[in-house]
C-alpha cells in the first residue's frame, strides 16, 4: 500500500508540474502575441493623429531650418519626393525624386539658407489604419535680409503621405506642390490675407504694393 501510495503521490506531483509548465507557456505565448500585435499595429486614431501631426510639423520645421538630417529622418526607404512649383528649377519632370536624389534636391533648396514658414488649413485623414494623409497650405519666406527685392515667398499646397511600417509612422510621399495645384513664388514677403489659398497680402515694408508680383522660381 505504501508503494502504491508513493506512486500515486509521484504521479500527482508529475501531473501538477506538467500542468504548471503548460499554463506558464500559454501565458507567455499570450503575452508575446499581445506584444507582437501591439508593435505592428498603430495605436488609437486619436494617438495616431497626434503622432502624425507632430511628425508633419517637425518635417516642415526641419525644412525651414535647412536641417538636412532632420528633413530626411522621416522618409521610408522607398519614399518619393514630388516637386511642383511654377518656374522652379527643381520641378519633377520624369518621375519623383527617390533615394539619394531626395537628399541632393533638398541640398539645392537649402542653399537659399534657413527660411521663415507658417502653415494654414491643416488637415489629416486616415484612408486606412496604417496610412495617413496630411494636407496644408505652407508659406516659406526665402532670402530674407535688407534687400526687399531679394526676398521671395513660396506658397505651397503641401501633402505628406505616411504609412505605418516597422512599428512607426514613416513618410512615404512628400508633395512640394501638387500636379493640379502647383506652388507659386512671390516677390517680397507675402502672407495669406484670408484662409482662401492664393489670396495674398504683403508684409515687408510700408511701401510694399497691395498685391505681390509672381516671380520666377529660380533655384526654388
Amino acid at each position: 500500500m505504501r508503494r502504491a501510495n508513493g506512486h500515486s503521490i509521484k504521479a500527482v506531483s508529475t501531473i501538477l508540474f506538467v500542468g504548471t509548465v503548460v499554463a506558464l507557456l500559454i501565458i507567455a505565448g499570450v503575452g508575446f502575441g499581445s506584444y507582437y500585435t501591439k508593435s505592428n499595429v498603430p495605436t488609437t486614431s486619436a494617438s495616431s493623429s497626434q503622432i502624425v501631426t507632430s511628425l508633419a510639423y517637425s518635417h516642415w520645421t526641419a525644412i525651414g531650418d535647412a536641417n538636412l538630417t532632420a528633413a530626411l529622418s522621416q522618409y521610408s526607404s522607398a519614399a518619393d519626393l514630388w516637386w511642383y512649383v511654377h518656374g522652379s528649377a527643381l520641378n519633377t519632370t520624369s518621375g519623383p525624386y527617390t533615394g539619394s536624389n531626395i537628399s541632393s534636391t533638398w541640398n539645392k533648396f537649402f542653399s537659399n539658407g534657413p527660411t521663415y514658414w507658417t502653415a494654414y488649413n491643416y488637415s489629416i485623414t486616415f484612408p486606412s489604419s496604417t496610412s495617413a494623409k496630411v494636407t496644408a497650405d505652407i508659406w516659406y519666406v526665402l532670402g530674407h535680409g535688407n534687400t526687399v527685392n531679394a526676398t521671395h515667398t513660396l506658397y505651397l499646397p503641401y501633402e505628406l503621405d505616411y504609412n505605418y511600417q516597422n512599428g512607426e509612422w514613416q513618410l512615404s510621399a512628400d508633395w512640394w506642390g501638387l500636379p493640379s495645384n502647383p506652388g507659386f513664388v512671390h516677390l517680397r514677403v507675402a502672407a495669406p490675407a484670408t484662409s482662401t489659398p492664393g489670396t495674398l497680402s504683403t508684409t515687408t515694408t510700408s511701401t510694399a504694393s497691395s498685391s505681390s508680383t509672381i516671380a520666377g522660381g529660380g533655384g526654388y
